[in-house]
């Protein structure tokens, strides 16, 4: 198939501009096309996830927002514009935050749509859909479906190689060693301590930090 939109990329929202694009296009998509209230698309919960925007050169097309729990990381108000909503775009879009899911230690995703969107993401990604008769939300005008599934192993370029050395790394010349293992759980684990953001402490170098009031931060 020939690719449309071959300037697609992904950027993880570290600066107001990306955080106001993903707002402006969750706006556009929720509220303004579909009717959804904005205190729903918008909550407390944004000050916690990690918020990607896709954009076809410099323009942003599409965003999503990522939470993170203790075995599963949850995609949420993902929305593409019109335009980009063609199942060839949106999984390309999809699959570039895979590799920044893998880096924080995940494997295992799982999302909630309405229920034409659920099996949208059944064929795209190869998840399984969890909840029969679909659960009404508070706030949304359709019922929702859980879908769950693992990041395939062949779209994660090698995750591993972003982990940090740790106190616990052996040392080859004075070198720290940085030992990775896949876990039956899907996490990854380093000289026998589980490894979630890159190294054994559990924080990554590259995560992007929130603070709160008091005085704890949130990993992004």
């Amino acid at each position: 198939m020939v690719n449309k939109y071959p300037n697609l990329r992904c950027q993880v929202a570290t600066t107001p501009d990306h955080v106001r694009d993903a707002m402006i296009l969750r706006s556009i998509c929720f509220v303004h096309e579909h009717g959804i209230s904005p205190s729903f698309i918008f909550d407390g919960n944004d000050h916690q996830a990690t918020h990607f925007v896709f954009y076809d050169g410099e323009e942003p097309v599409g965003s999503l927002r990522i939470r993170w729990f203790a075995d599963f990381a949850k995609y949420e108000r993902t929305c593409f514009r019109e335009k980009y909503r063609h199942p060839f775009t949106v999984k390309r879009c999809i699959q570039m935050t895979f590799d920044h899911v893998a880096r924080k230690g995940y494997t295992k995703v799982l999302t909630q749509a309405e229920q034409r969107l659920a099996r949208l993401w059944t064929i795209l990604f190869d998840l399984e859909i969890v909840d029969s008769p679909p659960v009404e939300i508070a706030g949304h005008p359709e019922p929702y479906l859980t879908v769950v599934g693992t990041i395939p192993h062949h779209l994660i370029r090698l995750p591993w190689k972003a982990a940090a050395p740790c106190c616990c790394a052996s040392k080859v010349n004075g070198t720290p060693q940085v030992r990775l293992r896949q876990h039956d759980n899907g996490r990854f684990w380093q000289c026998g301590r589980q490894v979630r953001n890159g190294c054994a402490t559990g924080r990554n170098p590259d995560a992007h930090e929130t603070p709160h009031r008091n005085g704890a931060s949130s990993r992004q």
